[in-house]
Formats: C-alpha cells, structure tokens, sequence
C-alpha cells in the first residue's frame, strides 16, 4: 500500500514535470515565430529603406546632371 502510494506520488510529480516542460517548449515556441515574424519585418524594412536611398540617389544623380 504505501509503495502504491510513493509510486503515485512519483507518477505525479513525474507528470507535474512534463507539464511544465511542455509549456516551456510551448512558450519557446511561441518566442521563436515572434522573433522570426520580427525579423520578416526588419527585412522588409530594410528593403523598402534601401529602395527609398536609390530613389534618391537617381533623384540626385539627375539633378547634378
């Protein structure tokens, strides 16, 4: 009866620590697709950023001519 008992016990907290576990794979989850949709984002910026100095260096390579 009472090896039942610490084997319940054991099975608890084994399982207290999967859950936990679980939800911190969960969140790094989470955190990884944040920073990845972040980055997208930088990208995208820094394209459409090196796009607008183009622009002006054709607008400032007509006017010079």
């Amino acid at each position: 009866m009472e090896e039942k008992q610490q084997l319940e016990e054991q099975m608890r907290a084994v399982m207290d620590k999967y859950k936990y576990k679980r939800r911190q794979i969960r969140e790094l989850q989470e955190d990884l697709q944040t920073m990845s949709n972040t980055l997208d984002n930088l990208r995208r910026d820094e394209d459409a950023y090196a796009d607008m100095v183009d622009e002006k260096k054709v607008n400032i390579d007509s006017f010079v001519q």
